[in-house]
């Protein structure tokens, strides 16, 4: 008998933006619970969303962080953390399944940019 994995993809995206959001929060003495970097992910997530192209932000002026020792290293773990993040989503944007509500819890967390 075989095994057929049952997913629910927004819990999935739930799920993959709350482990984000653990990785800005983990990161606070980097600044990256600030209104830049916040503003930086919200940009990056609906430029995800709708399909454009965007430059993935790689650096502490990138990310917008304090310029402080241990905040390159921080800016690594927001980039492997957003990366995650985009394979994740592409992944369940191909599958096509609950895509509207996907869309919509998405667009909900990334509140700072309006559409």
């Amino acid at each position: 008998m075989t095994t057929t994995e049952v997913t629910d993809p927004v819990r999935d995206v739930k799920l993959a933006l709350a482990e984000l959001n653990d990785t800005f929060n983990s990161q606070m003495k980097f600044g990256a619970t600030d209104t830049e970097p916040e503003g930086v992910l919200h940009l990056v997530l609906h430029s995800v969303m709708d399909g454009r192209g965007f430059a993935l932000p790689m650096g502490v002026t990138d990310w917008q962080l304090y310029d402080v020792p241990g905040a390159a290293d921080s800016a690594d773990k927001l980039t492997q953390s957003m990366t995650d993040f985009i394979t994740m989503y592409g992944d369940l944007r191909a599958t096509g399944l609950e895509w509207d509500a996907i869309r919509d819890h998405v667009s909900e967390y990334a509140w700072r940019i309006s559409k």
